[in-house]
């Protein structure tokens, strides 16, 4: 693996970037035996002399049953439980032979697997996922309009560049600073606590801290919005939020105040994929 990284600077349309590439004479010579077989320099040039063996190795990889078998079992943690037993992963390692690889046929194998055992399995969703899935579960403009994150790499964050970071900060998820070599954890034991738990529900139970909805959107709009986008069966939900609304308009009792109910439309998502 020799060679390769950073080989200077170049101009980019927002600022100097890093070069990287490869360069010979950073190169440990010779033969090298990786899993018993063997990559050999001879027959290229002189300038790229052992350039072609990382390619032949990440090949060889990347073509390997023991790869096959371990990326599948990632995307099925990921997607479906903190345990893929065999046939979720056979699924998916099936769509990488047939394919020979090919991206997009393994990541339909893996929502053809999530299809069929996602029903019957549970998946906590770590504080990101939750976040975005929550967002969507509420229909939300959020976190708004792209030109709100446009950067020039030079000047400091703004508030609304920093907003999302906080937030998942406070869920425990510190954005840049996940843990090495294996990033951020993707299983339950990690992000389940009762602390973290709180803090999720907390949240979702603050929606206009968040940016979820503005204030002047009325809080009965948006758990309607929630029923009909992600509930199969809406009309028995739908007759108690309708009530709910008619007993505002008799009573001084305020939807607004009762914003507790964003979270349990929303608890699949709160706890589960």
């Amino acid at each position: 693996m020799t060679g390769w990284g950073f080989t200077g600077w170049k101009k980019g349309h927002k600022g100097d970037l890093k070069k990287t590439g490869y360069e010979h004479f950073n190169h440990e010579p010779g033969t090298h035996t990786v899993l018993g077989k063997e990559y050999k320099t001879s027959g290229f040039s002189q300038k790229n002399k052992g350039k072609k063996q990382l390619r032949q190795l990440i090949q060889d990889l990347c073509a390997s049953e023991s790869c096959r078998n371990f990326i599948a079992w990632k995307l099925c943690r990921h997607f479906i439980c903190d345990d893929p037993d065999e046939d979720m992963i056979k699924i998916v390692t099936d769509a990488w032979v047939k394919s020979e690889g090919m991206l997009t046929e393994i990541h339909k194998a893996v929502l053809d697997a999530t299809w069929k055992y996602g029903s019957s399995q549970k998946k906590f969703l770590s504080p990101e996922t939750w976040l975005i899935q929550v967002a969507r579960m509420t229909g939300a403009d959020w976190p708004g309009d792209p030109k709100i994150f446009e950067y020039d790499f030079k000047s400091n964050l703004n508030y609304k560049q920093k907003k999302i970071s906080k937030i998942l900060a406070e869920l425990g998820h510190l954005p840049f600073r996940a843990k090495q070599p294996n990033g951020f954890p993707d299983t339950a034991a990690e992000w389940l606590s009762q602390e973290y738990l709180v803090r999720r529900i907390a949240l979702i139970n603050n929606p206009v801290q968040i940016g979820l909805y503005k204030n002047s959107l009325p809080f009965i709009d948006i758990a309607k919005k929630v029923v009909n986008k992600n509930f199969d069966n809406p009309k028995e939900i739908l007759s108690v939020l309708n009530q709910l609304e008619l007993d505002n308009t008799k009573s001084k009792f305020s939807l607004k105040s009762s914003e507790p109910l964003i979270a349990v439309l929303c608890s699949r998502k709160v706890l589960n994929a």
